[in-house]
C-alpha cells in the first residue's frame, strides 16, 4: 500500500508542477522586444496607411483614434467623428482616454497643429505628468517642411516616395512602431 501511495502522490506533483518552457532562441533575421501599450491617433493619412498601422498598433495592445473618420475597417480603433476644429474632435477621446502618446500623420498642416496644441493644453489639467511625452511621426513625401512643425515639436519623420506601393506601406508600418519605442529621439528614416 505505502508504495502505490508514493507513486499517486509522486504522480499528482507531476501534474501540478508546471512544465518548464524551453528557452527560445531568437530567429535570424528577425528583431522582439517589448512594446508598452501606448494611446494612438492616426491623423490623416491615406486609408491603405491607416488599415495597416491601425492593425500593427492594435496587435502591439496600443489604443488607436483615427481622424478623419475612414471607411476603412479596423477592428477596435475609435473613429474621431471630422469636423474643421481637430481641437474640439480630440475632446472625446482625451476624456476616455486621459491622454494621448502618439499621433502618425501625413501631414505637416496648422491643423496638425491645432490638434496637437489641444493635446498639450489637455495635458496641462492632468495631475500627473505624462513621463513618454508626446511623439509625433510624420510620414513625409516631400523634403523640405512647409510649417513651423519641424521647429516646434521636433517629429520623427519617414521620408517616402511617391507613389506609396504596398511593399512601402509595410516599411512604414514597421518605421513608425521602430519610432514609437520609448527610447527613441528625434529620428529620421529615408525609405
Amino acid at each position: 500500500m505505502a508504495d502505490n501511495y508514493l507513486e499517486r502522490k509522486m504522480e499528482e506533483h507531476r501534474r501540478a508542477t508546471p512544465q518548464r518552457k524551453s528557452s527560445t532562441v531568437p530567429t535570424k533575421g528577425k528583431l522582439s522586444f517589448n512594446f508598452p501599450p501606448r494611446r494612438v491617433v492616426l491623423f490623416d493619412l491615406d486609408d491603405n496607411i491607416v488599415a495597416q498601422l491601425a492593425k500593427a498598433y492594435g496587435e502591439t495592445g496600443c489604443r488607436v483614434a483615427i481622424y478623419p473618420e475612414t471607411s476603412v475597417i479596423t477592428d477596435g480603433a475609435r473613429l474621431i467623428s471630422s469636423t474643421n476644429n481637430p481641437e474640439f474632435d480630440f475632446v472625446g477621446v482625451l476624456k476616455a482616454w486621459g491622454d494621448i502618446d502618439i499621433v502618425v500623420s501625413s501631414t505637416e498642416s496648422t491643423i496638425l497643429d491645432k490638434a496637437l496644441q489641444s493635446i498639450l493644453t489637455n495635458r496641462e489639467s492632468l495631475p500627473y505628468p505624462n513621463d513618454y511625452g508626446l511623439r509625433l511621426i510624420l510620414i513625409n513625401k516631400s523634403t523640405t517642411p512647409t510649417t513651423d512643425i519641424f521647429t516646434k515639436y521636433s517629429p520623427c519623420v519617414i521620408d517616402t516616395k511617391e507613389p506609396i506601393s504596398p511593399d512601402m506601406i509595410s516599411k512604414i508600418v514597421r518605421s513608425a512602431l521602430f519610432l514609437s519605442i520609448n527610447e527613441m529621439t528625434t529620428t529620421n528614416i529615408q525609405l
